[in-house]
């Protein structure tokens, strides 16, 4: 892990261009959202899969908790 940039991002401003955006400037190669409601929505993580160039990982996971 040469950079690793952690983000807190209101659900706002998940959208396609505000990532297209943030995954140049950074020069991102993967994306990772954990939150527990969209790791189990289907139809959220297609919209976020699809918000994501096609050569940019994606991985939508859930907290886990003790």
């Amino acid at each position: 892990m040469k950079n690793l940039v952690l983000t807190r991002i209101d659900d706002r401003l998940i959208h396609g261009q505000v990532m297209t955006k943030w995954i140049k400037e950074t020069g991102a190669e993967n994306v990772v959202i954990i939150d527990d409601a969209t790791a189990k929505d289907k139809f959220m993580i297609n919209v976020f899969e699809s918000a994501v160039p096609e050569d940019i990982g994606i991985g939508v996971l859930e907290l886990l908790r003790n």
